[in-house]
């Protein structure tokens, strides 16, 4: 709910004059029953405790015979090769405690389920890899890890229990996307379904 990202919304919908920006709780969504043919969520499911209100509530806002598109990331952070024992060890420290706040490193295995059991049909699921770093990562993409740790400095301090700790972790993570031999990845679950 960053005002920043709103008004950069907007910015980009300007020109648009059927879309418009809007923030809202992700379970209550303030738009009537059966109003929009597609409803899209990206990266969303990651982060809700209580995953299916959220699925039931985009696909109460989808018209009868709309789609809902649904993605999300299987496996962020978790999966290297070579593992390095301790790095893995912390980060199963974080994860632990992020797993507090309803973040599901491994939600996209779960985009399936959730639309079943929202009573959507016509279910399909796609499976692509997402971060794929073979080696050393590139610039542009070790400059995206920073940002996404800096954000996520509050949490790591929280898990870690100083702030040192935390700012190790990250160095030593981004160090571990630095060397040549080295493997990770995840994967992007993209679930499409229909509204009976």
């Amino acid at each position: 709910m960053s005002p920043a990202r709103v008004r950069g919304a907007e910015d980009r919908l300007r020109d648009l004059p059927n879309a418009r920006a809007c923030v809202a709780m992700r379970c209550r969504l303030p738009f009537e029953a059966d109003s929009f043919d597609l409803v899209f969520s990206r990266f969303l499911m990651g982060v809700p405790s209580r995953k299916a209100p959220c699925v039931q509530e985009m696909a109460r806002v989808c018209k009868r015979g709309g789609k809902l598109l649904l993605q999300d990331l299987d496996g962020q952070l978790v999966w290297h090769y070579p593992e390095d024992a301790d790095l893995q060890n912390t980060t199963e420290r974080i994860l632990s405690r992020l797993a507090g706040t309803g973040f599901d490193p491994f939600v996209g295995r779960k985009l399936f389920s959730l639309c079943l059991g929202a009573r959507l049909t016509n279910v399909n699921v796609q499976l692509d890899p997402y971060h794929l770093y073979a080696g050393c990562i590139s610039e542009k993409e070790f400059s995206q890890w920073q940002s996404k740790l800096d954000i996520a400095l509050p949490q790591l301090v929280a898990a870690l229990g100083s702030e040192e700790a935390a700012q190790e972790y990250s160095e030593r993570f981004l160090q571990y996307l630095r060397r040549p031999e080295t493997l990770t990845y995840s994967c992007l679950f993209t679930v499409t379904a229909s509204k009976p």
